[in-house]
């Protein structure tokens, strides 16, 4: 009951934020905005969507497995990262130049994660 209870909020999230993103007809929100601010919503929301998928595995800390619970924390982890340092990591895609997409936006966000870890400037929980 605890593990729906996570993961209930995360998937209607998820599916919000898909439904957003998917263009639809008639008039939608971003015909009144310009490209970059259009832009910038896109990332916003991949960047959240990222945070949501990460926070998913939250459950899986409590698992006999040690891999697994590896596995979970790792990604909380990178969760929590994303979600203190968004609206940095938001602000370096879009001075860097990177396309709303998926695949771009999700490895960005791992490779700033680990380049962080190695500096030192962000420290897992324990």
């Amino acid at each position: 009951m605890k593990t729906a209870r996570r993961i209930v909020p995360a998937v209607v999230m998820a599916l919000a934020l898909t439904l957003i993103l998917t263009p639809g007809p008639g008039a939608r929100a971003e015909d009144g905005m310009d490209a970059s601010s259009v832009k910038r919503a896109q990332m916003e929301a991949l960047v959240d969507q990222f945070i949501l998928s990460r926070e998913a595995k939250h459950a899986m800390l409590e698992s006999r497995s040690d891999t697994v619970r590896k596995d979970a924390q790792l990604s909380c982890d990178k969760a929590d990262f994303c979600r203190l340092n968004r609206d940095r990591l938001v602000n370096e895609l879009m001075s860097r130049g990177y396309d709303p997409k998926p695949e771009q936006v999700q490895r960005f966000l791992q490779n700033e994660y680990f380049r962080s870890m190695a500096e030192g400037a962000f420290v897992r929980r324990q």
